[in-house]
């Protein structure tokens, strides 16, 4: 199975380099590939916005 990725990847790079395609070098973890961070970002920061987090426990256990 990692062969035929191997494989893969050499088929593709090579037809990018016959057509001058050039590769963005781009993290997998960044925002712009996943934008569901993004979304969860948003979400953490109103969840908060309404209930801070509890700084004890009797604050945890009136939430």
């Amino acid at each position: 199975e990692n062969n035929a990725m191997l494989y893969k990847l050499k088929v593709v790079t090579a037809i990018c380099e016959a057509h001058r395609i050039k590769k963005l070098s781009w993290f997998f973890q960044s925002p712009d590939l996943n934008p569901i961070e993004n979304l969860w970002d948003e979400m953490k920061e109103a969840i908060h916005k309404k209930s801070p987090v509890p700084s004890n426990l009797k604050e945890l256990k009136n939430m």
